[in-house]
Formats: structure tokens, C-alpha cells, sequence
């Protein structure tokens, strides 16, 4: 089947599950309130309202359906059938009679096991226990990842979507059950959406997660079997397509087991609920991390087309999820366990805040010298074989990063956090790396006589390792500054007096305030030169002349008094203006 029949076969079948769960979801949650199947409003749960289940039971109809209409009678297609049929018994199950994790835990490793006999295994990996084992782990972890992402109204059905026609669409050239698993599974995810997406009216409960889990799964095993030729298609694309599933699994995972509490028990901390925090809407962060996976899924697909730079995509992949979750690692979502919960915190989670900024800083510089040297030998033998320079790669790479890092110590870099990093510290940084090429370059010309070697890497490298390490720490400063400026729930409006060194300091000291959300609104300056400017952001929105008739249209709450240049008497008529309309006013303490 070519890949344009594969494509309009993949449109038919969706099309055809999303009219089966659209109209089945319905019916099943009027069900679902008849015999009392409905979920209410509870601590650790993010709805406010009662909503029934049943959701899973439509979503498997469009699934069962059409895959028992297009399945060959073999027993591949018999195990998938079964193994489906037993994710959303154990699913439902767990709905109407909320089993203990280890018994759900056992269930999910028969249903792997049933793969596995059926002939869907993880073929990477000859050897047949070890591909026993791993396809269980993957197959389980895959059925716990959707069902822990599925804490947010449309989160769980959009994200599944997506990776569903991402995979659908990668194996459409190779693998054709792939590509149909993945369109029902596709198809049953959007129609059970229409009626899922914020504010829901129907949930898909353990019923839909675990099989949901388990399509994804069984499709990304079928298209990396059919990619097995290709590392990139067979083991990164799907990797990608489905890492944000995965990554809030280890996200709440660890943050649970470091605040010394239970992994299998619910709570308010997963990613969605750490965006919302930082004041996003419900629609707004289901929203933002369909984007996040979508962006993920064309990692996939990129990293599947340019097979040469597998490796320092997925680096860099990798590296942002990983800066991400450091960001998110810091909203603070256990507040209100206090100072009990302060005390059942492991030594390993006391130390973290001490000693693991410095093992997590030298860990992403590690990955991204690498990352930079090895693309830069990429770029330089463009054309020709990996063996006519991968061996000088392999000599040459303790010696190059190992110099740059020391660099980079010598030069104290790693003495500056990261969320205060500015243009002097750029600059540090960018001495550090320009003195640990130039060292390394010169150890290579002491050590091999440049035997073999190209100058013209180490000049790509210094470039790539600059660009990549000021940028992790630009875009970890990026994240903070953009979740600082946006609306928080109970916040006060700030207008900033004075667009200048101190108001930029006012500034970063209120949108770094943790218990008492500050939202700055604009500046106020009388420089016309500086009218309709930004400084972090936040507009200049008038003259001081000007800031009375702002309290109202801003409806400002707070006016923080900080320019450069105090002149007492308009520092009073400022008082006097916010006095007579009733709004607190502070003074900032110059600089200059």
C-alpha cells in the first residue's frame, strides 16, 4: 500500500472512530449518571463539579469496532484484540471499585504479557527475555503516563491525539497495523474530545487512560518494527512523539518520592497543575502543552528525515525538557502540607536545593559541549562517511570538554545562578568558553600535530558551545520572566513610577514575589523618548503627569515610586494623588 493510500486509509479510519466515540460518549455518560458512576469534587482532584465516567467505554467502542472490521485474522491481531479488551476491564475496574495499585500493577503486566505472545514486542533487542522485559516496562509505563496526564479537562485526549497521528503518520510509509491502531486511536481521542475539552462534561476514567496507554504503546512498538533499519525511526521518533506523557511521569514521580510522598497517590502537582499556578487558565494550559506535544511529535518527525543529526536533536530536546522541569520542579504546589510536610522530606530531597543545582548545571554544560563538538564534526565532513572522522571524534572528546569545563570553573561561571544572569555574566561566560577552546585546539595541535584533524571544527565548536550554553540559561531566565508577567489569581496591579535602573529593579523584585502575586501593568516616565517602550515587557504607559487618570484606567493598586533622579516635591504630589484615591504607594530605595 503506497503512502497516499496509507493516508486517505488513515483519514477513513478516524473519521470513523470519531463518529463512533462523538456519538457514544453521550449516551454512556447519561448512563454513567443513572447507575451512579460519577466523580465529585475532591482535594487532590483539579474538577469542581460532579461529572460521570464512562467516557473509556466509548472511547473503546471506537476503538474494538473498527479494528475487529480492518484486523487480519492472525494472532497478532487476536493478542491486540485481547490485550485492548483487558486494558479497559482492568480500566473499569479500578472505576467502580478503585483496586489496590499492586493488583492494578499485576493486571498491567498480563495485558503486556498478552502482546507479547501475539508477536508485539520491542525487536530491537534480540535477545528474548530482555525483550520480554522491556516491552512489559514499556507497555506499563505507557498505561500509567496517559493515565497520570489525565488530571485536566481534554488533556489526556488531546495529547493522545496527537501523538496518535504523529506515529500514524510516521509509519504510514512502512508499517500498515501501525498506521490503522493509529488512526482509531486517533480518531476515538478527538471524538471523545468534543465532549471532554474544558469545562467536561464527561471523563474517560481509568477505563479510557489504560487503553489509550496501551494503543500508544502497541502503535509506537509496531512503527519502530517497521523502522528497524533506521535507529532514528525506530527508537528516537517514537521517544519524542510520546515524551510528554513520559515527562510528567518522572516529573511528579520524583517530586513525589523528594517531598516524601506516596507516588501512587493523586495530587494537585502534576504539569498542568504547576502551569495553572503560574496563572494559566485551564484552556489556556491544555492549550499550551497540546503545542509542547505537538512540538515534540515534529521533533520526532525531524529527527526520522535528518538521521545524521539524530543525536544533537534529541540532545537538545532532551536538554529543554529537562530545564523545563527544572522550572516547573520549583512552582510550589505542597504549600499547604507546611511545615509537617517540611519535616517528611528525605535527606536526598533537604540536600537537592544545596548541592544538586551544581551536579544539574555541569550535567546540561556536559550534554551541550557534546552535543556542540559532535555537530560541529557534522557539519565540517558534511558528505562524507561517519568513519572517516568519527575516530577523531572519539580521541579527540574527553580532551575537548574535559578542557572546557575546567574553563569554565577557572573562570568561576558556575558561581552565577542562573535566574540573575546578565550581560556581564554573558560575557564570563563567554570568556570561559573562548580560553577552553582556544586550550583544547592547542592540546589537539600538542598532543596529535592536528594529524587529521580540521581547524574549521574547532572554530564551529566555540560558536555552537557559546550559542548553546548562553542559550539553556537565556531560556531558562525566558520561562521565569514569561509566567512572571502573566495574570495571577489574587494579584495586585502595579504601576511602576520611573523607566529607568530602578524601576527595572522594582520589577524583578515584584514579579519574583512568591506570597503576594504582583502584577506590574506598565511604567510611567517623563522622557518622551522612552513612550511607547518595553523594559522586561511591561509597556510605558504615560507620564507622570498622566498617573491619575492610569490608577483608574488601570485600576492600579499599588504604586511603587522609583525613578533614578528623586525630585521631593512630585515624590509628594504622587502620595497625595494616590492618598486621595485611596491606593497604597511605596517608595523604592534609589540606587543612584
Amino acid at each position: 500500500m503506497g503512502g497516499l493510500s496509507q493516508g486517505i486509509f488513515f483519514l477513513i479510519i478516524a473519521a470513523s472512530s470519531a463518529a463512533l466515540a462523538a456519538i457514544a460518549t453521550p449516551l454512556l455518560a447519561a448512563l454513567a449518571r443513572r447507575v451512579g458512576l460519577v466523580v465529585s469534587p475532591r482535594g487532590d482532584r483539579w474538577h469542581s463539579t460532579p461529572t460521570p465516567l464512562l467516557g473509556g467505554a466509548a472511547i473503546a467502542i471506537a476503538v474494538l469496532l473498527p479494528l475487529a472490521a480492518i484486523a487480519s485474522f492472525d494472532l497478532q491481531a487476536a493478542g491486540l484484540l485481547a490485550a485492548c479488551a483487558g486494558a479497559f476491564s482492568l480500566g473499569l475496574l479500578d472505576d467502580f471499585r478503585h483496586i489496590a495499585p499492586t493488583t492494578k500493577l499485576v493486571g498491567q503486566v498480563i495485558v503486556a504479557g498478552v502482546l507479547v505472545v501475539s508477536g508485539i514486542r520491542v525487536d530491537l533487542v534480540t535477545f528474548p527475555p530482555l525483550s520480554f522485559l522491556l516491552t512489559v516496562f514499556w507497555v506499563v509505563a505507557m498505561m500509567n503516563a496517559v493515565n497520570l496526564i489525565d488530571n485536566m479537562d481534554g488533556l489526556a485526549a488531546g495529547v493522545s491525539a496527537i501523538a496518535a497521528v504523529s506515529l500514524g503518520l510516521g509509519a504510514a510509509p512502512a508499517h500498515g497495523t501501525a498506521v490503522g491502531l493509529a488512526a482509531v486511536t486517533a480518531g476515538a481521542s478527538l471524538g471523545f474530545l468534543v465532549h471532554n475539552f474544558s469545562p467536561a462534561r464527561v471523563f474517560m476514567g481509568d477505563a479510557g487512560s489504560q487503553l489509550l496507554g496501551l494503543l500508544l504503546a502497541t502503535a509506537a512498538l509496531l512503527y519502530s518494527a517497521g523502522s528497524a533499519a533506521n535507529v532514528g525511526l525506530a527508537l528516537v521518533g517514537p521517544l519524542a512523539i510520546l515524551a510528554l506523557p513520559i515527562f510528567d511521569t518522572l516529573l511528579v514521580s520524583l517530586s513525589r518520592v523528594l517531598h516524601g510522598l506516596p507516588v501512587s497517590r493523586g495530587g494537585r502537582d502534576h504539569t498542568s497543575h504547576r502551569l495553572a499556578s503560574l496563572g494559566l487558565s485551564d484552556r489556556e494550559t491544555v492549550l499550551l502543552l497540546y503545542l509542547v506535544a505537538a512540538g515534540l511529535a515534529g521533533l520526532g518527525a525531524v529527527v526520522g528525515s535528518f538521521t545524521s543529526f539524530v543525536l544533537p536533536l534529541l540532545a537538545l530536546g532532551v536538554v529543554s525538557l529537562a530545564l523545563f522541569g527544572v522550572f516547573l520542579f520549583g512552582v510550589d504546589v505542597y504549600r499547604a502540607r507546611g511545615a509537617q510536610g517540611d519535616e517528611r522530606r528525605t535527606p536526598v530531597a533537604r540536600a537537592v536545593p544545596v548541592y544538586g543545582r551544581f551536579g544539574d548545571e555541569i550535567g546540561v554544560d556536559l550534554v551541550l559541549l557534546t552535543t556542540a563538538y559532535y555537530t560541529s564534526y557534522l557539519i565540517r565532513f558534511e558528505g562524507f562517511p561517519e568513519t572517516a572522522w568519527i575516530g577523531l571524534f572519539v580521541q579527540s572528546i574527553p580532551i575537548v570538554v574535559g578542557i572546557q569545563l575546567t574553563a569554565l570553573v577557572l573562570t568561576r561561571v558556575y558561581r552565577t545562578l542562573w535566574r540573575y544572569l546578565g550581560v556581564a555574566d554573558a560575557m564570563l561566560m563567554l570568556r570561559g568558553i573562548t580560553v577552553g577552546s582556544a586550550v583544547a585546539a592547542l592540546a589537539i595541535l600538542l598532543g596529535f600535530r592536528f594529524e587529521g584533524y580540521s581547524r574549521a571544527v574547532f572554530v564551529f565548536d566555540w560558536l555552537f558551545a557559546a550559542l548553546l550554553l548562553i542559550g539553556a540559561r537565556s531560556f531558562s531566565i525566558w520561562l521565569r520572566h514569561l509566567f512572571a508577567i502573566r495574570p495571577r489569581s489574587g494579584e495586585r496591579r502595579v504601576l511602576i513610577v520611573g523607566a529607568s535602573d530602578n524601576g527595572s529593579v522594582a520589577l524583578r523584585l515584584l514579579t519574583s514575589a512568591v506570597e503576594v502575586p504582583y502584577r506590574p501593568v506598565g511604567f510611567v516616565d517623563d522622557d518622551p523618548g522612552k513612550r511607547y517602550r518595553r523594559i522586561g515587557g511591561v509597556p510605558i504607559v504615560g507620564t507622570t503627569a498622566e498617573v491619575e487618570d492610569l490608577i483608574a484606567k488601570h485600576r492600579i493598586e499599588l504604586v511603587v515610586l522609583a525613578p533614578d533622579h528623586r525630585r521631593p516635591d512630585e515624590i509628594d504630589r504622587l502620595r497625595g494623588v494616590c492618598d486621595r484615591l485611596g491606593v497604597e504607594c511605596r517608595e523604592f530605595v534609589a540606587l543612584v
